[in-house]
């Protein structure tokens, strides 16, 4: 019996897009998605952490933290995302390389941190709340909040997440 086209389809995505461990990966390069694997990093078994990347050539509105609904969610530009990328071939770089990738990808991991430790400390009452962080190319951090009732079109903003957490209490 042949198989269907849904099936061959089905069975090349999967042989091709997953490594042995599961891991979605590119099937051109082999690489595995740097999406995925910061998805995983930053979600926990309460919540799930959306990575999202913008470009200049995006619509504004897909450069916002809330394309996807979940708790934390994080936006990078692209050019940011292929830098990181390059964690998997940190054996050819020179030192110097190293050093800089490794200080944004501490960046992001503290952005990411600053912001679910502003839910954390957040007292208030406000239903439906989420929780973002949009990232330049240096992995400089500008953290955002969005909840039922919000005036402000894409949620409220602060450079620091101390400024976040003020302006929600102060709501």
């Amino acid at each position: 019996m042949l198989a269907g086209v849904g099936d061959i389809r089905y069975d090349w995505f999967r042989r091709r897009c997953f490594d042995a461990a599961g891991n979605l990966r590119n099937p051109v390069t082999g690489q595995c998605s740097m999406i995925t694997a910061l998805e995983t990093r930053y979600s926990d078994s309460v919540h799930d952490t959306s990575i999202d990347v913008y470009d200049d050539c995006f619509e504004k509105e897909d450069a916002t933290p809330w394309r996807f609904g979940t708790k934390f969610n994080v936006t990078m530009p692209v050019e940011l995302l292929k830098e990181l990328e390059l964690i998997q071939n940190m054996d050819e770089m020179s030192e110097k390389e190293k050093r800089e990738l490794q200080e944004k990808m501490n960046k992001v991991d503290a952005a990411v941190s600053n912001m679910k430790e502003v839910e954390k400390n957040y007292e208030g009452e406000y239903m439906y709340l989420r929780f973002g962080v949009k990232l330049d190319r240096n992995a400089n951090a500008t953290y955002y909040a969005n909840y039922t009732g919000c005036r402000e079109e894409f949620g409220i903003s602060a450079s620091t997440p101390e400024e976040l957490l003020e302006k929600l209490m102060s709501k």
